[in-house]
């Protein structure tokens, strides 16, 4: 079987599911809340979620950070519309993005 994890968009339906709903579950755990709590950003900063999956940690820094700008960068096209989708429109922003030497430049 192949690694689902390398192009999850080519990855069967029922997986996506599987994944989306563990990432979701892992960033409701209580044990985020610590993590969070110790990052340090200067006031209307932008915070940087790389990987942000279906976005479940960057609503939650969103939310811990609420003056700041929280973008999501997510390789999979599927994870970044479900993001997009959870967000529900609070002000989050979601891109896809793949990895590379480049360095990013943000558009606005």
């Amino acid at each position: 079987m192949p690694d689902p994890f390398e192009d999850v968009d080519a990855a069967p339906a029922e997986m996506i599911e599987i994944i989306a709903t563990a990432l979701e579950t892992r960033a409701a755990d209580p044990s985020m809340i610590p993590v969070l709590d110790a990052l340090s950003v200067p006031d209307g900063g932008l915070i940087v979620d790389i990987g942000s999956g279906t976005g479940g940690i960057t609503r939650r820094i969103a939310d811990r950070f609420p003056s700041h700008s929280v973008l999501g960068l997510e390789p999979s096209t599927v994870f970044t519309n479900k993001a997009k989708e959870l967000a529900g429109g609070c002000g989050l922003m979601y891109q896809t993005h793949q990895a590379g030497a480049e360095s990013y430049q943000q558009h606005s």
